[in-house]
């Protein structure tokens, strides 16, 4: 039964969320991001928030080092520091999130860039 309704769950996400992706910027030598890594990463994907915006990984140290650096037709206004995380949503920047301190505030945030990215999708 609890598999059935999970199931219903997954499919009721709407075509605005499944259209999203969290591009997380990160360097290995990074405090926080090592901090997100341990308290979020490792179990993000099997998150409701996990499936309705999946995260790309972008290793932010090799992406400064390229010319043309992808993403950047994505990308709002250039990325500075790690960790950051970039709503994108059809092909778009919708939000961003500069910086980790903790789970509670980054699902907070999570919430507010999930919803934005709904209420666009609302209003087209």
């Amino acid at each position: 039964m609890k598999t059935l309704l999970t199931a219903l769950l997954l499919l009721g996400l709407s075509a605005a969320a499944s259209s999203a992706e969290l591009y997380y910027f990160f360097d290995h030598k990074c405090g926080a991001c090592q901090k997100f890594d341990r308290e979020v990463g490792g179990h993000y994907s099997r998150t409701q928030e996990g499936q309705q915006a999946p995260i790309k990984k972008v290793e932010f140290q090799q992406w400064r080092q390229l010319d043309p650096k992808p993403y950047t037709d994505v990308l709002a206004k250039p990325v500075f520091a790690t960790p950051t995380f970039v709503m994108v949503h059809e092909g778009k920047e919708v939000e961003r999130l500069t910086g980790y301190s903790n789970d509670e505030l980054f699902w907070l945030a999570m919430q507010h860039m999930l919803y934005r990215v709904e209420h666009i999708a609302d209003s087209e």
